[in-house]
This record gives structure tokens, sequence and C-alpha cells, in this order.
């Protein structure tokens, strides 16, 4: 890929790891945080060469919003005052209906800006730009919603990100975004800090051969940012977690009545299951290295 003026909004982990990345690709990367002090540490970690400034965003091909949800909703109008004509702004939530909303409305009062919703679909459950890696993102998908864009536009947004190492650029809807999110990371959030709250957990050590840290690690998280997520998807977690409290009220309920024969077909179903979805999985994986669509 051609070389980018690359900014960056937000020096956390994800933004850290992204300027990192677009650093290792060749591109010139700005950054601009309210820390001084992430400022600095990105700076010696090689997420930037320059701090972003009203003065050179107007130089951007690209900027990429990393901050939490609430902040994204402020920066983008706050940075679209400056950007060029031609500009792609592209932010990096978690979440997608309220941000996409809030670009098409942005898109009217700036005609001339390119926005794309985007969700990289790689982190850690430590936060700071001082736990940003430059290959978090290798072979790792990102989620794209498109703002009424040209293919033309979504073709350079997709080049970019490749260059930073992404395997595969997803394009999806708002709507299926959050609804998807919903199931693959939030309620896995939930589930996990619901999990490790059993009086048991104090116990633990010496009686788990992996499955305890497995259903915990995500429980470690940065509970400000994730609280906004969730409630800004409450719709769709809610309706994520009554799905699953039915599926454990029927083992509880085989359990409860000795039912072998009704908990040995529920096991079995979950097995089938992760069977299948490892197997397209890998199919998809083996498909994507040998360059099929």
């Amino acid at each position: 890929m051609e070389h980018m003026r690359i900014g960056i909004v937000g020096l956390g982990l994800i933004g850290g790891s992204l300027g990192r990345a677009a650093t290792r690709a060749g591109h010139t990367v700005y950054a601009y945080d309210i820390d001084p002090l992430s400022l600095k540490k990105g700076e010696l970690m090689g997420a930037f060469e320059h701090v972003l400034t009203d003065d050179n965003a107007k130089q951007l091909d690209t900027l990429l919003i990393a901050l939490y949800p609430n902040d994204t909703v402020d920066a983008l109008e706050r940075w679209s005052r400056v950007m060029r004509a031609g500009a792609c702004v592209i932010d990096c939530c978690g979440e997608k209906r309220r941000i996409v909303d809030r670009m098409k409305e942005l898109s009217r009062a700036f005609p001339h800006i390119n926005y794309v919703g985007a969700h990289p679909m790689a982190g850690r459950e430590f936060s700071g730009v001082e736990r940003s890696t430059v290959n978090l993102f290798d072979g790792a998908s990102v989620l794209v919603t498109p703002v009424d864009n040209t293919i033309a536009v979504l073709a350079q947004v997709k080049e970019m990100f490749m260059s930073l190492g992404f395997g595969e650029v997803v394009v999806t809807t708002p709507d299926t975004h959050d609804y998807m999110i919903a199931y693959t990371s939030q309620l896995a959030h939930v589930v996990s800090g619901a999990y490790v709250k059993n009086p048991a957990a104090e116990h633990c050590l010496g009686f788990s051969a992996g499955s305890f840290r497995d259903m915990t690690r995500v429980a470690r998280l940065n509970a400000a940012m994730w609280s906004q997520l969730m409630l800004d998807n409450g719709d769709y977690l809610t309706q994520a977690i009554d799905t699953l409290t039915a599926e454990l009220d029927k083992y509880r309920r085989a359990i409860s009545e000795r039912d072998k024969e009704g908990l040995i077909e529920l096991l079995e179903e979950g097995n089938q299951r992760k069977l299948r979805l490892e197997s397209e999985r890998n199919k998809r994986i083996a498909k994507r290295r040998s360059g099929g669509a």
C-alpha cells in the first residue's frame, strides 16, 4: 500500500496498538491524547511521530478515533472541523448504531469528509498505551459499517486496515454489528464477571486445570468503558442474557431432576455445536489463506 498520513485520537490499548502497527507499515502517524503522560509513553513506544494538532490534521488521509463511546461522539465533530476534503474519519468503538447515526448527521454538515464506522476485533484484558503491542491486530478481523461510502473509499479503508496487519475486513450494518457483538463480546464479559463471583473462587488454587482461568479471563476489564458499551447496546445484550438464562435453566432442571438422558442430550448438543463452529472457522481461515474470497 502507498504511504499514508494517519491520525489517531486516543492513545489507549487500541489507539496505541494502531499507531505502532501503522508506524511498522511505514505510514506517518500523528496522535493526540488528553493525557500528556499517555502521549509521552506512546512516543517512547513508537506509536506515533508527531503530536496531532488542528494545523497538521489538515494533512491527514485518515483519522482514527479510539475513545470511549461518549467521547467518540464529541471527538467526531471536534476533529471534523479541521479535516481536509476527501479525508476519512473512522471510529473504532465497540458499538455502531449510535456512532453511525451521529456520523450520518455530521456528513450533512461536513459533506467533504468520508465517515466510516469500524471495530477492530482484537484486544487484551489490560488497558493503557503501555499495554499496546505492535502485533495486536495481526490476522484479526475488523468490522466495517459504511456511511454512504463509495466503493473506492471502502477499498481504500480496507487496504489501510490490511496494511496494519488485519487478516480480514468484514463489511456489515450497524444493527447486525450490535446484535452480534452483544453475544460474541459483551455477553462473554457479563458471564465471566458473574461466574467469578461464586464464593468458591476464593479457594480455586490447585483445583483448576485451566477452565477457571479461561472462564474468568475477561472478567478483568475497564468497567467505565464496558458499562457505556453495555448500556448503549442494552436491548440486544439483555436479549442475549435472557437466551443464556433460558439455556442454563434447562441444565438446572435436568440436573435437579436427575434426568441423565436429558443432560446427556444437552451436553452433546453443546459439544456438536462447538465442533461444527470450529470446523466452519477452520475452513474459512484456510480459504482466506489460500486467497479465496
